[in-house]
């Protein structure tokens, strides 16, 4: 595997350029007015063949002189830095025999490390996720849980095969004028090329408790979209089909997708009335009208606390970019006071937010 490395790791970051290229034209393109049908997201199209395939887990402050954050002592070198302030706890159960219990949880293992193939070797990644399921897991499912993890690799190289080839007619399509109406084709074949692949490398139970909510999600926008971007429809007969597609999905999926809507609606309607000049009570006022009284609340009180945040890193960024320019300090001394002054105004968790807004700040003056 070890031989493969470099290709598999610049192959994994082409698919996610291909693959994002292809989501965004289509959705740009088909996406309907606010005022109109309801605008769907996203946000679960491919995960898989994405690099960055972290399960939400529930941040904490890392000790800043171990900045591994395993639930174990690690005998392989720091974790990279962008595993740095994220915990890994899933939960990797057996059954009364010993054997694995499938979950996404296990998924989830092997893409938290996964989401580091850009920083270093995949070989040191599996490495990684083999030492976590050591600790976690006692035979057989140690085994079980090892051979699935070789199939997933399995899988993800296959994709990258396919990308190759997705890779070429995309580029066809833009070159001869027609990715507009190859955008959903071309999407709807590689969801299809995802899926078949999925089940041919992990098998149909595995790929079920892997992918199964968010291939069904998958399905369910590209039908929307299909709708939205049929110009032979009026908007009534639009509507009608879209209401079709909701009536046969999953409630929880389509309660998700209004709520996003709502909420991108009250933006909307935000700005629209800030450009007007509205005050607090406006907005207060739209709010509550459009999620209840104690929501409204909810929404004011994190307004207050954004405005608190950003004047506090405002503030830092000044200083920062203060000592920067200190003429009379070196290198070492300005990021030296510059580490004093981040610890001294965040804490842990905060300094981890911090530090991307400082590349972005130094992004913009490297423009300018």
């Amino acid at each position: 595997m070890s031989n493969t490395t470099p290709l598999f790791t610049s192959r994994i970051v082409r698919v996610m350029l291909v693959l994002l290229i292809v989501i965004a034209a289509a959705y740009l393109l088909f996406k309907p007015q606010p005022s109109a049908t309801p605008t769907d997201t996203q946000q679960g199209v491919d995960r898989d063949t994405q690099s960055a395939g972290v399960s939400a887990q529930a941040e904490y402050s890392p000790d800043k002189k171990d900045p591994q954050v395993l639930p174990y002592k690690s005998s392989l070198p720091d974790l990279p830095s962008s595993l740095h302030g994220s915990r890994i706890d899933y939960q990797l159960a057996t059954d009364e025999q010993g054997h694995l219990r499938l979950s996404s949880d296990l998924r989830g293992v092997f893409d938290f490390f996964l989401t580091a193939i850009h920083e270093e070797e995949l070989e040191r990644i599996l490495q990684r996720i083999e030492e976590y399921l050591d600790v976690q897991l006692d035979e057989p499912a140690l085994s079980e849980a090892k051979s699935l993890l070789a199939s997933y690799i399995s899988l993800k190289e296959s994709l990258m095969d396919y990308e190759q080839e997705q890779s070429a007619k995309l580029q066809a399509a833009i070159d001869n004028g027609t990715l507009r109406e190859q955008s959903l084709d071309l999407l709807e074949a590689q969801l299809d090329a995802r899926d078949a692949l999925r089940a041919e490398h992990l098998g149909a139970q595995v790929q079920e408790i892997f992918f199964g909510a968010e291939q069904q999600y998958d399905r369910y926008t590209l039908a929307r979209m299909r709708v939205l971007g049929n110009s032979q429809l009026t908007e009534a007969e639009k509507a009608e089909q879209l209401a079709q597609i909701d009536a046969q999905a999953p409630e929880d999926l389509v309660a998700s997708r209004r709520e996003a809507q709502i909420i991108e609606e009250l933006k909307q309607q935000e700005a629209v009335l800030r450009e007007h000049g509205a005050d607090k009570q406006a907005i207060r006022q739209l709010r509550t009208e459009m999620f209840g009284t104690e929501a409204a609340e909810r929404f004011a009180a994190l307004d207050q606390s954004r405005q608190a945040w950003q004047q506090r890193l405002d503030n830092y960024l000044a200083q920062r970019q203060t000592l920067l320019n200190h003429s009379g300090l070196t290198m070492d001394d300005k990021t030296r006071a510059i580490e004093q002054l981040r610890e001294s105004l965040f804490d842990e968790r905060e300094q981890i937010r911090v530090k991307v807004y400082e590349r972005k700040a130094d992004m913009g003056s490297n423009h300018t």
